[in-house]
C-alpha cells in the first residue's frame, strides 16, 4: 500500500492538469508496475531518519568592511518526505554543529529515530588516542 501523501499529490496534480485522477486502487496498480519496471523501492518510514551534513561553502559580504566571508551551509533532510532545513554558519566547529541540529529538530517539530551524518568526516575531527586534553 502506498503512503497517503503520494495519493493526495497525484490527485492534486491530475486535477491541476485538467485530467481525471486515478482511483486509489488504480493508482497503486500503476505505481506498482512503474516501480517494478524501474526497480524503485521505498526504504524509509516517516520520521525514521534525519540525514545531516555540511553541504557547501558559500560567501557573503561584510557590509561594513566589504570583505568576502565564507559561510558554511548545514543541511538536515528527512529522506522520506525530502523536507529539508538549511542554515549557514561562519565556521564548522562543534557548537555550530550542535546548534544546527537543535534548530533542525525544532523546525521539523520532533525527533527522528536515527540521526545519520552523511559525510561523517565533516561532522567531526578524528582524534588520536595519544592526544592530550589541554
Amino acid at each position: 500500500m502506498l503512503p497517503w501523501p503520494y495519493c493526495i499529490m497525484s490527485t492534486q496534480h491530475a486535477r491541476e492538469s485538467g485530467k481525471n485522477p486515478y482511483a486509489y486502487r488504480t493508482f497503486c496498480e500503476n505505481y506498482g508496475k512503474y516501480a517494478k519496471k524501474y526497480k524503485l523501492t521505498m526504504r524509509r518510514k516517516p520520521g525514521e531518519i534525519m540525514e545531516v551534513d555540511w553541504a557547501s561553502t558559500l560567501h557573503t559580504i561584510d557590509r561594513s568592511t566589504g570583505e568576502t566571508i565564507p559561510v558554511y551551509v548545514f543541511i538536515a533532510t528527512l529522506p522520506y518526505s525530502q523536507l529539508s532545513y538549511i542554515e549557514a554558519f561562519l565556521d564548522m566547529k562543534s557548537p555550530n554543529w550542535l546548534i544546527s541540529h537543535i534548530h533542525a529538530l525544532k523546525y521539523f517539530g520532533g525527533i527522528p529515530e536515527t540521526l545519520v551524518p552523511v559525510n561523517k568526516d565533516r561532522g567531526h575531527k578524528s582524534s588520536s588516542r595519544r592526544a592530550s586534553c589541554k
